[in-house]
């Protein structure tokens, strides 16, 4: 191979690479954010979850079932 050749062939690469790197960077960007969304509702959700068991011990306390 020339070196000329090479060097086509090490640009080529190199915008693949490049490309590659954006895909990948986007990719977690998205992931992030979707992450930090699931959090939120299983946050969300532990807060129903707990409040769903102050009531059921309010009721219980005032029914007299404890």
């Amino acid at each position: 191979m020339s070196k000329v050749s090479l060097k086509k062939e090490c640009y080529k690469n190199q915008k693949r690479i490049d490309h590659a790197c954006k895909q990948l960077t986007t990719q977690s960007n998205l992931l992030l954010k979707q992450s930090q969304a699931w959090l939120i509702l299983i946050d969300q959700f532990t807060g129903a979850l707990k409040d769903l068991g102050d009531v059921e011990k309010g009721v219980g306390v005032w029914c007299g079932w404890n």
